[in-house]
Protein backbone atom coordinates (compact mmCIF):
# COMPACT_ATOMS: atom_id res chain seq x y z
CA UNK A 1 0.00 0.00 0.00
CA UNK A 2 1.35 3.65 -0.94
CA UNK A 3 1.34 6.56 1.47
CA UNK A 4 -1.90 8.15 -0.53
CA UNK A 5 -3.89 4.84 -0.58
CA UNK A 6 -7.45 4.40 0.74
CA UNK A 7 -7.40 1.90 3.33
CA UNK A 8 -4.21 4.13 5.51
CA UNK A 9 -6.90 6.71 6.69
CA UNK A 10 -9.11 5.43 9.66
CA UNK A 11 -12.18 7.38 7.91
CA UNK A 12 -12.06 5.38 5.12
CA UNK A 13 -11.97 2.22 6.78
CA UNK A 14 -14.87 3.03 8.45
CA UNK A 15 -16.42 3.70 5.19
CA UNK A 16 -15.59 0.78 3.71
CA UNK A 17 -16.87 -1.20 6.63
CA UNK A 18 -20.13 0.49 6.09
CA UNK A 19 -20.60 0.19 2.61
CA UNK A 20 -19.82 -3.21 2.99
CA UNK A 21 -22.55 -3.85 5.94
CA UNK A 22 -24.84 -2.14 3.47
CA UNK A 23 -24.32 -4.50 0.38
CA UNK A 24 -23.97 -7.42 2.65
CA UNK A 25 -27.65 -6.38 4.24
CA UNK A 26 -28.72 -6.32 0.31
CA UNK A 27 -27.32 -9.50 -0.58
CA UNK A 28 -29.72 -11.15 2.42
CA UNK A 29 -32.47 -9.06 1.19
CA UNK A 30 -31.98 -11.04 -2.25
CA UNK A 31 -31.45 -14.08 -0.37
CA UNK A 32 -34.61 -14.25 1.48
CA UNK A 33 -36.66 -13.61 -1.40
CA UNK A 34 -35.51 -15.93 -3.54
CA UNK A 35 -35.59 -18.68 -0.98
CA UNK A 36 -39.40 -20.12 -1.21
CA UNK A 37 -39.11 -21.72 1.89
CA UNK A 38 -39.37 -18.60 4.15
CA UNK A 39 -36.47 -17.16 5.84
CA UNK A 40 -34.12 -19.13 7.95
CA UNK A 41 -32.67 -18.06 11.27
CA UNK A 42 -29.91 -17.79 9.74
CA UNK A 43 -30.74 -15.15 7.80
CA UNK A 44 -32.82 -13.31 10.06
CA UNK A 45 -30.14 -13.46 12.81
CA UNK A 46 -27.40 -11.69 9.92
CA UNK A 47 -29.87 -9.52 9.16
CA UNK A 48 -30.29 -8.12 12.95
CA UNK A 49 -26.36 -7.89 13.13
CA UNK A 50 -26.44 -6.11 10.07
CA UNK A 51 -28.99 -3.59 10.95
CA UNK A 52 -26.64 -3.03 14.44
CA UNK A 53 -23.84 -2.19 12.21
CA UNK A 54 -25.89 0.57 10.10
CA UNK A 55 -26.51 2.58 13.39
CA UNK A 56 -22.71 3.24 13.36
CA UNK A 57 -23.43 5.41 10.28
CA UNK A 58 -24.44 7.71 12.43
CA UNK A 59 -20.85 8.40 13.46
CA UNK A 60 -19.35 9.28 9.78
CA UNK A 61 -20.23 13.37 10.54
CA UNK A 62 -16.94 12.64 12.76
CA UNK A 63 -14.89 12.78 10.04
CA UNK A 64 -15.35 16.59 9.77
CA UNK A 65 -13.03 16.83 12.75
CA UNK A 66 -10.35 16.52 10.61
CA UNK A 67 -10.26 20.09 9.55
CA UNK A 68 -8.43 22.10 12.60
CA UNK A 69 -11.58 25.15 12.56
CA UNK A 70 -14.44 22.24 13.03
CA UNK A 71 -12.34 20.61 15.98
CA UNK A 72 -12.45 24.19 17.33
CA UNK A 73 -15.42 24.73 17.25
CA UNK A 74 -16.37 21.26 18.81
CA UNK A 75 -14.41 21.89 21.55
CA UNK A 76 -15.91 24.98 22.61
CA UNK A 77 -18.91 23.46 22.45
CA UNK A 78 -18.04 20.83 24.60
CA UNK A 79 -16.62 23.39 27.40
CA UNK A 80 -19.90 25.53 27.07
CA UNK A 81 -21.87 22.71 28.55
CA UNK A 82 -21.63 23.19 32.10
CA UNK A 83 -22.16 27.33 31.16
CA UNK A 84 -25.64 26.12 29.15
CA UNK A 85 -26.37 23.84 31.99
CA UNK A 86 -26.32 26.88 34.75
CA UNK A 87 -28.91 29.00 31.97
CA UNK A 88 -30.69 25.40 31.38
CA UNK A 89 -31.17 25.59 35.44
CA UNK A 90 -31.79 29.21 35.87
CA UNK A 91 -34.71 29.03 32.87
CA UNK A 92 -35.75 25.35 34.72
CA UNK A 93 -36.19 27.46 38.18
CA UNK A 94 -38.74 30.40 36.20
CA UNK A 95 -40.38 27.93 34.67
CA UNK A 96 -40.98 26.08 38.47
CA UNK A 97 -41.87 29.62 39.94
CA UNK A 98 -45.01 30.05 37.25
CA UNK A 99 -46.00 27.01 38.04
CA UNK A 100 -46.29 27.27 41.59
CA UNK A 101 -47.69 30.67 40.99
CA UNK A 102 -50.16 29.73 37.95
CA UNK A 103 -51.43 26.40 40.33
CA UNK A 104 -52.21 28.85 42.98
CA UNK A 105 -54.24 31.33 40.41
CA UNK A 106 -55.98 28.98 38.64
CA UNK A 107 -56.20 25.68 40.64
CA UNK A 108 -60.15 24.80 40.26
CA UNK A 109 -61.15 28.01 38.20
CA UNK A 110 -61.18 27.55 35.18
CA UNK A 111 -64.17 24.54 35.34
CA UNK A 112 -67.15 24.89 33.22
CA UNK A 113 -70.80 23.43 32.93
CA UNK A 114 -70.37 22.20 29.20
CA UNK A 115 -74.02 22.31 28.65
CA UNK A 116 -74.27 25.88 29.73
CA UNK A 117 -70.97 27.23 29.82
CA UNK A 118 -70.86 30.67 31.29
CA UNK A 119 -74.67 30.65 32.91
CA UNK A 120 -73.96 27.99 35.61
CA UNK A 121 -71.67 28.47 37.90
CA UNK A 122 -71.56 25.76 40.38
CA UNK A 123 -70.41 22.00 40.08
CA UNK A 124 -74.20 21.09 41.77
CA UNK A 125 -76.15 23.12 39.69
CA UNK A 126 -74.42 21.57 36.39
CA UNK A 127 -74.86 17.82 37.55
CA UNK A 128 -78.49 18.74 38.62
CA UNK A 129 -78.91 19.51 34.81
CA UNK A 130 -78.21 16.63 33.58
CA UNK A 131 -73.96 18.21 31.79
CA UNK A 132 -70.35 17.72 32.73
CA UNK A 133 -68.56 19.57 34.57
CA UNK A 134 -65.46 19.97 32.77
CA UNK A 135 -61.69 21.73 32.80
CA UNK A 136 -61.37 24.96 30.41
CA UNK A 137 -59.77 25.13 28.79
CA UNK A 138 -57.99 21.80 27.53
CA UNK A 139 -55.02 23.38 26.31
CA UNK A 140 -53.79 24.80 30.24
CA UNK A 141 -53.72 22.62 33.35
CA UNK A 142 -53.01 24.38 36.64
CA UNK A 143 -54.66 21.82 38.64
CA UNK A 144 -51.63 20.58 39.90
CA UNK A 145 -47.68 21.64 39.58
CA UNK A 146 -47.22 18.37 38.14
CA UNK A 147 -49.25 18.30 35.26
CA UNK A 148 -48.25 21.67 34.89
CA UNK A 149 -44.32 21.36 34.33
CA UNK A 150 -45.38 18.36 31.81
CA UNK A 151 -46.94 20.70 29.90
CA UNK A 152 -44.09 23.30 29.59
Amino acid sequence: MTKTSYMRDPFNCFDFILVLTIFLQYALEIIAQLSHSGESKTITNARSVVTVAKVFRTLRPLRLLKSLGMRNTVECLIAAIPNMMNALMINFLFIYIFSILGVQLFSGRLFHCNDHPFTISTKVDCEAKGAAWENFPQNYYFEDMTAYLRRC
